[in-house]
């Protein structure tokens, strides 16, 4: 699925994942796409901290949401 990913500053990213992708996973494309270290990540979509585990389908993420990397 296509995701864009968006920081606090103003970055942009499209990225494509599997809704099976893990959620550790997404945090470390973020970081090589975005420069945000992946421990210093807070992933919000919809206003919802998502959580530190899980999969991308698994956190109620879909095809062409927006993803703020806080």
């Amino acid at each position: 699925m296509r995701l864009t990913i968006s920081s606090e500053d103003g970055r942009f990213a499209a990225v494509e994942v599997e809704g099976v992708t893990e959620l550790s996973v997404l945090r470390s494309i973020i970081e090589v796409e975005i420069g945000i270290p992946s421990a210093q990540q807070v992933l919000r979509l919809n206003g919802r901290i998502l959580p530190a585990e899980g999969t991308v389908e698994s956190t109620g993420i879909v095809q062409d949401d927006m993803i703020l990397v806080a």
